[in-house]
């Protein structure tokens, strides 16, 4: 695991050539879009080092799917020139994607793989089993929560990636402790892709996750710890995405009642911004309680 991991960080650095298409201009960081592109293309070429695909065909692969997005991508610029709109996807319609997608992972789980709905409880340390009627709309909501808490922890230099790569970390340990094989493999491919990214998003960055990462990243999560059946971990290894969210939460209730701030600003982590805090210091504090978090979810399976 430690080559895979060493490995696909090298992978992200060898397809650093992308980075050379904005060189030439004069903002200094890259779009979203290319820094997503740029983590999918390290992660695909990982499954050939794992003889999963011949590289050749890793190589085609590689160039449709770049095609699809490049295409994506000039469809959006597009809507940007002609349409003099550049917001993006709506909130509305972002969550309707989302949520689309979740049903269709929620429904290969139980039906295509039949894994089953048993859900191990932490503390308790034994499986219970959920009706399925139950099961569907908490997995679905597993996956909303945690991609959309993700991208609340997407808001300064290298902290969504540092914390999204220690808890895959910690997931991909327990998959090696439970012999699940699929996910030792797909963990370490994550893991070795956020730590090649991390080398150009750590402050001050030169690459910005954005949405496409973020909830790639959160999808990633909750779909491994549904997988290994433990959703309910995440509440524990996750502590800091869910601090966040509650800080935003917390923050729109008190202020729509009583017009006062918890908060000097939501999510959490511009709390501390405001506070005088460097952006690597609450990195750094962010990453060291998530590493506890994780100790500590390992120790209670």
């Amino acid at each position: 695991s430690l080559i895979d991991f060493c490995q696909g960080a090298d992978l992200i650095i060898c397809e650093s050539s992308l980075l050379k298409k904005y060189n030439s201009n004069s903002s200094t960081h890259m779009r979203a879009y290319d820094a997503g592109i740029l983590a999918k293309m390290a992660n695909a070429r990982r499954l050939w080092l794992t003889h999963f695909w011949p590289e050749e065909d890793i190589r085609k692969y590689l160039m449709e799917a770049k095609e699809v997005f490049s295409n994506v991508d000039g469809a959006l610029e597009g809507k940007k020139l002609v349409l003099k709109n550049t917001e993006g996807l709506k909130p509305k319609l972002k969550m309707l994607g989302l949520l689309i997608i979740s049903i269709a992972f929620v429904s290969y789980l139980v039906w295509g793989l039949k894994i089953g709905t048993e859900t191990y409880m932490p503390f308790a340390n034994k499986y219970v089993t959920i009706p399925i009627w139950l099961y569907i709309p908490f997995a679905i909501l597993v996956i909303l929560a945690t991609t959309n808490a993700v991208n609340l922890t997407d808001g300064i230099d290298g902290l969504s990636t540092s914390i999204s790569a220690i808890i895959t970390t910690c997931l991909t340990v327990i998959a090696i402790i439970l012999d699940v094989k699929e996910i030792v493999v797909f963990g370490s491919i994550i893991v070795g892709a956020c730590l090649g990214f991390l080398i150009f998003n750590l402050n001050t960055a030169q690459v910005f996750m954005g949405d496409t990462g973020s909830l790639f990243l959160g999808g990633v999560v909750s779909g491994i710890a549904l997988y290994l059946k433990m959703p309910l971990l995440l509440l524990i290894i996750a502590i800091i995405p869910v601090l966040e969210t509650l800080s935003v939460i917390i923050q729109v209730a008190v202020f729509k009642k009583t017009g006062k701030r918890v908060f000097k600003m939501a999510p959490l982590h511009h709390h501390f911004e405001l506070s005088g805090w460097r952006e690597n210091q609450v990195v750094m504090l962010f990453s060291v309680i998530t590493l506890i978090s994780c100790v500590i979810g390992l120790k209670i399976i």
